[in-house]
């Protein structure tokens, strides 16, 4: 058996079928097995596949008898690997000579089902790889924040792709693809197969890594797939919205309608251009194609309630008007026509800003009067005496609401589950003994992720050599100890109300120990039904994504079920 097995696709590429061919006999690992799959290419192509197939007795050709397209054209290729792990190279793309040792050493000193590097653009100044730092996946958990980067990127995450996943920036263990009997889509039905088959993938898989090696010579000819004006564009790209919010298998519903939704925007950017890159459409007619995206019930279904404010600045204009369908505008931000002045953009910027934050105030106000007829019930059942613990910011919520002092520290903050149960499980040294020190970054590699993204820094600290704090809604360290602290001494042990939420890499073993504490009054809001746990509170709506919402917008779902507890 092999050690890899190289899937080519090989189609109209008989200028560059040789580049390709020298970077993969070259590889310092030479065992290695090259499927070469001549897709019914007219060209010189198949006749080339042949005469490398005379040079290099590991080189096997399969001449298909019908043209099917790149992503067939894979699934022809795994027919006939047997290697240890499969590699994927387009035909006008290549590999740095030792591309292929470095991954294989990494995949069997780490036991890893999928390893992803990086593409390597530097023959083409203009364009860069934002490069994604070396990481090891380990469980469902930590490999679905990975699938969700796939799907899309965050509202407030500078760019529009969080994690470019091609299928041939890495290796996949063999005996996953065979044993889910994985394949590949015809990107003649959708825009980018590889998504999909990496989604399925790395659902199934138990280890994956990335590292920011760039091995793979990305070539950006005209001629390829994704450089051309292509009229079935936007039909395909909402296809391929449709099968991810459908087929793909996310634990947390909510945080997949995001992304997806930030992925529609991108979507819809790429399908103007198109409309505007058309050579045989007057202007006229790109903006009537304009017109059509801008109402499409599905994208507009996405940018109902989405979070424009969140995004980058220079998101802000184009979603807004994606919104809002000024086609005219679209048109011209992305360079139909006249070039649209960068003063013109800035000028734009005090009325959205007034926009987003009157839309901000409504919301608030909505937020409030949907959760005010229950705090008369809840003000009866936490008196101005009682401290709340809470693993987020619903404690804060709480005091604020009923305008209590902050007899707690627990507020404008979060801890991931590990760091709240032993928190928990030894409260009052933590409150009163625990030395509270800083770190630069978390032991959390979803923590540093979320600060990296998000508007605003914020300190992490470490309590007691043992508990990490992210404090979210602090400015400074200073500030975030001061208050710690001050809080901390005005907690009433005597009357306690402690309150965990299914967030934060929250897992079923978390839930059952809450459940052993011997706190009198606690509770711990989920989405699963585990009616055997005494202090679990299942709130069946948050069931399909996975974990409870956000504890400030969902406020009045949580104060019900405080009420219905009757906790005192």
């Amino acid at each position: 058996m092999a050690k890899i097995s190289i899937i080519v696709p090989c189609f109209k590429v008989e200028k560059y079928i040789d580049r390709c061919m020298e970077s993969i006999v070259s590889q310092t690992l030479k065992d290695i097995e090259i499927i070469l799959v001549d897709d019914l290419s007219p060209d010189n192509t198949p006749n080339k596949c042949d005469e490398w197939a005379r040079k290099d007795s590991r080189i096997n050709v399969v001449h298909k008898k019908v043209n099917e397209g790149l992503g067939f054209a894979r699934n022809t290729g795994l027919q006939y690997a047997h290697g240890e792990y499969v590699a994927f190279l387009d035909s006008d793309d290549w590999f740095e000579r030792d591309m292929m040792e470095r991954l294989y050493n990494e995949c069997i000193k780490e036991n890893l089902d999928v390893i992803y590097s990086e593409f390597n653009v530097d023959e083409y100044p203009g364009y860069r790889v934002v490069l994604r730092p070396e990481h090891l996946y380990v469980g469902k958990d930590e490999i679905e924040q990975l699938r969700l980067d796939i799907v899309g990127a965050e509202p407030s995450y500078i760019s529009g792709v969080k994690f470019q996943c091609s299928a041939c920036k890495g290796l996949y263990r063999k005996e996953l693809i065979d044993k889910y009997k994985l394949r590949f889509l015809s990107e003649r039905e959708y825009i980018s197969e590889d998504s999909i088959f990496n989604l399925n993938a790395l659902y199934f898989a138990e280890k994956v890594k990335t590292v920011p090696w760039q091995f793979y010579h990305y070539c950006l000819n005209n001629a390829s797939l994704t450089h051309t004006y292509r009229p079935d564009r936007w039909e395909k790209l909402l296809k391929m919205l449709d099968v991810m919010e459908t087929s793909v298998k996310i634990s947390n519903k909510k945080e997949l309608r995001l992304r997806l939704a930030r992925t529609a925007i991108l979507y819809s950017m790429s399908a103007i251009m198109n409309e505007i890159r058309n050579p045989e459409s007057t202007k006229n007619q790109a903006l009537d194609g304009i017109k059509a995206i801008c109402n499409n019930e599905k994208l507009c279904a996405f940018m109902k309630d989405y979070p424009i404010h969140r995004l980058p600045l220079k998101w802000i204009v184009f979603a807004l008007a994606l919104k809002l369908k000024f086609s005219r505008l679209l048109y011209k931000i992305l360079g139909g026509g006249k070039k649209l002045r960068f003063k013109y953009v800035l000028s734009l910027m005090p009325p959205i800003s007034w926009y987003l934050a009157i839309k901000e105030r409504i919301n608030d106000r909505k937020l409030y009067q949907k959760r005010v007829s229950y705090l008369p019930q809840i003000r009866k059942m936490i008196t101005s005496d009682t401290s709340i613990i809470s693993s987020n910011c619903f404690a804060g919520r709480i005091m604020q609401d009923l305008d209590m002092q902050y007899n707690s520290p627990t507020l404008g903050l979060y801890f991931f589950a590990d760091d709240y149960m032993e928190f928990l499980s030894n409260l009052k040294y933590y409150l009163t003994e625990a030395k509270l020190v800083f770190l630069d970054k978390s032991r959390h590699p979803l923590a540093n992720e979320r600060r990296a993204k998000w508007l605003h820094w914020y300190p992490i600290g470490l309590l007691g050599g043992k508990v990490e704090i992210q404090f979210l809604h602090y400015h400074t360290e200073h500030e975030a100890a001061d208050k710690w602290y001050r809080r901390a001494q005005r907690v009433n042990f005597d009357k306690l109300l402690v309150i965990g939420m299914e967030q934060n890499l929250t897992t079923l073993d978390h839930i059952k120990f809450f459940d052993t504490l011997t706190f009198k009054d606690k509770i711990f809001f989920s989405s699963k039904n585990l009616h055997e746990l005494k202090s679990n509170c299942y709130i069946d709506v948050f069931t399909e994504q996975g974990e409870v919402g956000d504890p400030y917008r969902c406020a009045d779902v949580f104060y019900k079920e405080l009420i219905k507890r009757k906790i005192q």
